[in-house]
């Protein structure tokens, strides 16, 4: 090929995949093969009804789909739904759409939002701006302050923890197993081995609310057993004091084979005033 000094050269460009064509992105998916070049078979898979790439979009079964509705009506966000299906906003918000669900507006939020205006930040809950002393710590953004005022996330959490009382306890009690270095099998051996009563009065879980509580030592952290609230804390209160809870037992039997205990005089509030009058004017 004959050139001169400043011409322009035309190289032929690289051959494009099938799939590259101009027509719409949905159309590109549809028709991309197996073997194609830009995406590899190992990113899309084949499924009856379409096309699915992995863990980034995904059509929904027919179970996927109620399992969605019902999730939503019960109040839940399409970002909860979304990573519980491992799919995008947009294939949710298609499917409620289809099935006639009317869509919860999110509301706007304010253009102060996130801002730190003249030492003051607006909340995202009640919208109200507020001083920074208000919101809880958060390094992740970059206010470093948490979007709802302390007032809002308390408020929201309570009211979660009344709609979800299972839940709250299931995770206290998996909170104090952590704490005490157990696991819920021990714990059921353990409860298993005590016949499913406190070890200190011997009452039964139904008695205790249902579950016992772990008491161990403060000194060495060695789990003792499972015993009810009231002896775990009769042992708390005695400092973990085995000669306190014996005299204490010690004063309980003396006065109760003294006999009769005397009954407390009762003074009247108007006599009891009136003394403290004289007392104070006598002084």
């Amino acid at each position: 090929m004959l050139t001169w000094p400043g011409a322009v050269v035309a190289t032929p460009s690289r051959p494009r995949s099938p799939c590259h064509r101009t027509s719409p992105a949905s159309a590109r998916v549809a028709r991309c093969p197996s073997d194609c070049t830009a995406h590899g078979a190992s990113s899309w898979t084949r499924r009856p009804g379409g096309f699915e790439m992995a863990n980034k979009r995904r059509t929904l079964t027919v179970q996927e789909v109620d399992a969605s509705v019902a999730a939503y009506a019960l109040g839940e966000s399409i970002t909860t739904i979304t990573r519980r299906h491992r799919t995008q906003p947009m294939v949710i918000r298609a499917a409620l759409l289809a099935r006639g669900v009317h869509l919860r507006q999110t509301p706007r939020p304010h253009p102060d939002a996130g801002k730190v205006v003249d030492g003051r930040l607006r909340c995202s809950g009640c919208g109200v701006s507020r001083p920074l002393s208000d919101f809880g710590v958060n390094r992740s953004r970059v206010c470093g302050l948490q979007k709802e005022c302390k007032a809002c996330a308390t408020g929201r959490a309570r009211e979660w923890e009344a709609a979800h009382p299972a839940q709250v306890a299931a995770g206290r009690f998996a909170r104090t197993l952590r704490r005490y270095g157990m696991t819920a099998d021990e714990f059921a051996v353990r409860l298993e081995e005590q016949g499913g009563v406190c070890l200190g009065c011997g009452a039964a879980t139904a008695y205790t609310g249902g579950r016992l509580v772990v008491d161990h030592d403060h000194t060495t952290g060695r789990v003792r057993g499972l015993l009810c609230t009231s002896c775990n804390r009769a042992v708390g209160f005695a400092q973990d004091n085995p000669a306190v809870l014996r005299a204490l037992a010690a004063y309980l039997e003396a006065a109760t084979q003294s006999g009769a205990a005397v009954r407390p005089r009762r003074i009247r509030p108007a006599r009891q005033a009136a003394t403290i009058r004289e007392r104070i004017g006598s002084n």
